[in-house]
């Protein structure tokens, strides 16, 4: 699979942030929002994707109290309220592909969740799976039970029934982005959309960084910013119209931005190297193992005209001597017509068991 470090690193840069989380809830979970209690929350430390899907998906998840039906007071303890809680796990789809069946992945993502929840929680907490597409090809959304066909109601009733949130970033225009108005999950959406696009992103790009000056002192945002400027480099921008964005950025964000660039270039660079250097070596062998195999040809063909040639020689020697015992030459007459040895004639009859008499 492709190397999907860049679209990873720049998705959790983005929902590892509450605001940007938050923010995402609200504008696209306007039924779901007023459930929750934005001020009581945790970020979940564990991942729930098994390991053979780790290279198609990435998630951060997000606990939410619900809000109480009836107001009671503020509530001031640290902890979440057993039992009244809430999920939200934000899963990034890799791939520039849909999955055929999406609902088989989330299923096993949510077990694996649940299996946490009974050790961790000693109960079950619902869950909301909500996938953050970026490619290229339309994800066409089914319900679950429609990949069962001509199934009847009465038997439809026993297989499992979920649904989960999509947002197919190809769907939306940049001005539906831009009016989304979330810090960092503006910039990444943009960033996302344009991804194969280079002219496209470096227009965009401009955009990216200005929304991010006025944060130059905070370290989650320079951190972001480190982030996305990488994924944005890594996506084949030309680094001179970035140097160019960045002499456009105020007197005082300019050089923090800019030490920022310089580090990734140079990180960027040594990864290149080591890379060339381990493409080098596997071309290498792969050359090696080509002329290995031109040469093996040549000599295995002067290898095998040499074995024939000896063979020849062999089987010439075993009639002539044949042919000369019957005609009564003896041991000494035959060693001197053949250039032999009388011991050579003598292991060449015994071998090849030819009569003497």
């Amino acid at each position: 699979m492709p190397d999907n470090k860049p679209h990873d690193a720049l998705f959790k840069a983005t929902f590892s942030q509450p605001e940007a989380a938050i923010g995402y809830i609200i504008k696209f979970l306007p039924n779901i929002a007023p459930l929750l209690n934005f001020e009581r929350y945790e970020r979940l430390a564990d991942s729930y994707i098994q390991a053979d899907l780790a290279e198609e998906m990435s998630d951060i998840t997000y606990r939410f109290e619900l809000v109480e039906k009836q107001k009671t007071g503020k509530n001031k303890s640290k902890k979440l309220k057993k039992n009244r809680t809430v999920s939200i796990a934000f899963l990034f789809e890799h791939k520039s592909f849909a999955p055929k069946y999406p609902h088989l992945q989330l299923m096993r993502y949510l077990l694996n969740k649940w299996m946490d929840d009974l050790k961790q929680l000693k109960h079950l907490e619902a869950t909301i799976p909500i996938i953050i597409y970026h490619g290229q090809k339309t994800w066409h959304y089914k319900p679950f039970h429609t990949y069962f066909e001509d199934i009847p109601s009465e038997i439809l009733k026993y297989i499992p029934n979920f649904d989960y949130h999509l947002t197919d970033i190809s769907h939306y225009t940049k001005e539906d982005i831009l009016n989304l108005k979330v810090q960092f999950l503006t910039n990444t959406f943009i960033a996302f959309k344009y991804y194969k696009t280079p002219d496209k992103l470096l227009a965009e790009a401009q955009y990216l960084f200005d929304t991010l000056t006025e944060l130059y002192d905070n370290e989650i945002a320079t951190a972001y910013f480190s982030t996305l400027l990488t994924y944005i480099i890594r996506h084949q921008v030309i680094s001179i119209d970035i140097i160019k964005i960045i002499k456009t950025m105020p007197t005082k964000t300019r050089p923090i931005f800019k030490n920022l660039y310089d580090k990734i270039v140079f990180e960027s660079e040594e990864r290149g190297e080591v890379r060339g250097k381990e493409i080098g070596k596997e071309i290498g062998k792969e050359i090696g193992k080509e002329i290995g195999k031109e040469i093996g040809k040549e000599i295995g063909k002067e290898i095998g005209k040499e074995i024939g040639k000896e063979e020849q020689l062999l089987q010439d020697r075993i009639s002539i001597i044949r042919n000369g015992l019957q005609q009564g030459f003896d041991l000494t007459s035959l060693s001197l017509l053949l250039d032999l040895s009388v011991a050579d004639i003598k292991e060449i009859i015994a071998k090849n068991n030819l009569n003497q008499g």
